[in-house]
């Protein structure tokens, strides 16, 4: 039997960043223990958690292979990272400094702007009452708005990188793409129409769900 210690994931289910990690460990087939925080418990805020994660959010990890000693990390893009460097997954985040230039480009152009409005839609109008925090209506439509107002403006940036490219960072995908398809798959919980404002988009949420870039 190996005496190799398996990977540990916190996660919440709910939480697109936290399906930033599954998702990666879903298409890359790593193994990993996954173990599911009760968020509406506010388990994220016990004193166990938190000697894994001292700032309380999901996702974490803590690898206990690594020189014989447990290693935590948070923060989904960190991780992200980390296991790609940790197992050689450099088919996701290139080695060479100008494809991973490129790669890190798309990565925080989708951790930093493109991600968020799909978050803050989904917030206010699915997640927010589900966890018991809705808002005044009046609240809602004004941040509703905001959110909106965003989304229109990254969508034809998305609209047209995805009309000449597979895959944000070219022609396989990378942590660019793990990183905004948790998010940019809220849109259908969340009500936000998009096959005519970015087909392409669309198209792409679809290669990604079917894993089409292993047929190749």
């Amino acid at each position: 039997m190996s005496s190799r210690k398996v990977l540990k994931v916190w996660f919440h289910p709910a939480s697109p960043y936290s399906r930033r990690v599954l998702t990666f460990l879903d298409w890359t087939g790593l193994p990993a223990e996954r173990l599911q925080v009760a968020l509406e418990k506010r388990e994220q805020k016990s004193e166990n958690y938190l000697t894994i994660n001292p700032y309380g959010r999901v996702p974490a990890i803590v690898d206990e292979d690594v020189d014989g000693s447990p290693f935590a990390l948070s923060e989904s893009v960190a991780i992200l990272r980390y296991l790609v460097d940790r197992h050689g997954l450099h088919e996701w985040y290139p080695a060479g400094l100008r494809e991973r230039a490129a790669a890190d480009q798309w990565l925080e152009y989708a951790s930093q702007q493109a991600s968020r409005p799909f978050l803050d839609l989904a917030w206010l109008r699915i997640l927010a009452p589900r966890f018991g925090m809705a808002q005044e209506p009046d609240v809602v439509r004004v941040q509703e708005e905001a959110a909106l107002k965003k989304l229109h403006r990254e969508l034809p940036v998305l609209q047209s990188r995805l009309a000449e490219s597979p895959y944000l960072a070219g022609m396989r995908p990378t942590l660019a793409d793990v990183a905004l398809y948790p998010f940019a798959a809220l849109h259908v919980d969340a009500g936000i129409e998009l096959i005519k404002a970015a087909p392409a988009v669309v198209a792409w949420l679809d290669r990604l769900a079917a894993q089409s870039w292993r047929k190749d």
